[in-house]
């Protein structure tokens, strides 16, 4: 069930929190897997998982942005650099775009050192665009939206929101786990309440795991 509590900052920063975490962790392991290979396969698998879904969540967060939560808030927010914020957008989808091969030619263990280098660089790239992008997006339209809405309003944005995120966020087997256990346990609450308890019944249901627990060592899981 939708908690009606939850505001849209709370959503949106919670979002955030889990790319960031997963741009963080990303650029953290790299380094390692170029310079002394991956220790196995179960690794190599399970840090290809972890981008795939972290680049998926990119997609699908900056969609919800461009067709839904910028188009209702723009002419409330009249100060708010939307065209700033778009042009962020669309730097990260290109970096997106970049790393749909290199991920492709890793998952095939195509000149994987070549590879390795060519995403470290993609990925620096879209973190430091990244950090400078929630920086803006937060003080001039995440922590102003949820003064100039009804709960009625907001009740259906966040319907929308879970629409059509339920629809990017595939394959759910990998997003889903990703989106819950980059978070500590203190904060999933947001995520579980946006897309309710339902989205996340089947994530320890052993056909579920078996797709998501190779991404474990890159995750928040007790």
């Amino acid at each position: 069930m939708f908690d009606h509590k939850l505001t849209l900052a709370d959503y949106f920063l919670t979002v955030h929190q889990v790319i960031s975490r997963g741009v963080d962790i990303s650029n953290a392991h790299i380094d390692g897997f170029i310079k002394d290979g991956f220790p196995n396969e179960t690794i190599f698998d399970g840090y290809l998982n972890y981008l795939h879904a972290l680049i998926v969540l990119f997609d699908s967060h900056h969609k919800t942005e461009d067709d839904i939560a910028f188009p209702f808030f723009r002419e409330a927010l009249p100060n708010t650099h939307f065209e700033w914020l778009l042009e962020d957008h669309d730097l990260i989808t290109g970096f997106i775009e970049e790393l749909h091969p290199i991920l492709d030619a890793l998952n095939k263990r195509e000149q994987v050192n070549v590879n390795l280098v060519l995403c470290k660089d993609i990925l620096f790239k879209m973190s430091d665009r990244w950090y400078g992008h929630i920086g803006l997006e937060e003080e001039e339209f995440i922590n102003l939206i949820d003064d100039l809405i009804s709960n009625e309003e907001r009740v259906r944005l966040f319907s929308q929101f879970k629409n059509y995120n339920y629809k990017l966020l595939k394959p759910h087997n990998l997003t889903f786990p990703f989106m819950l256990y980059n978070l500590e346990p203190q904060d999933q609450r947001h995520i579980v309440n946006a897309y309710s308890e339902a989205r996340f019944a089947d994530l320890d249901a052993p056909a579920w795991r078996a797709e998501w627990e190779s991404m474990i060592p890159f995750l928040l899981v007790a």
